[in-house]
């Protein structure tokens, strides 16, 4: 991957609190072993915090392979969540322009790549 982007699948800070627990128990209910950090005691328990609980539950499934799509309870961000709590404005407006973003390196390498084919012509004309 050129695009060095890091993405999380995290929990909506828009979304319910019900759907949140819904999903998180679908995870924790389908494969138990996917929630063993999270419980009392573990070292990504976040007690009285569903959402970073069920942040971590749902980026652990994205890292594994699933698609992050928990029925509006996600959202995807660029913003790393075991560093700190982002705002909710931040998470939205990486959701809304990760589309965007990460075609930038592409548009910028097709941009250098034009430009260097362009001076490697020209130096290859200056050099014959």
């Amino acid at each position: 991957n050129a695009n060095n982007t890091c993405y999380y699948c995290v929990a909506n800070p828009k979304a319910r609190q019900d759907l949140i627990q819904k999903k998180l128990d679908f995870c924790c209910g389908y494969i138990p072993e996917s929630c063993d950090l999270i419980q009392p005691g573990g070292p990504c328990y976040v007690p009285d915090n569903r959402r970073a609980t069920a942040s971590y539950v749902f980026n652990d499934w994205f890292l594994g392979g699933a698609e992050c799509n928990f029925d509006g309870a996600e959202i995807m961000t660029t913003h790393d969540p075991s560093n700190s709590t982002p705002s909710p404005l931040l998470s939205i407006l990486s959701f809304f322009f990760i589309p965007f973003i990460s075609k930038l390196p592409y548009v910028f390498n097709q941009a250098m790549g034009t430009v260097n084919s362009n001076a490697r012509s020209g130096s290859n004309t200056s050099n014959q």
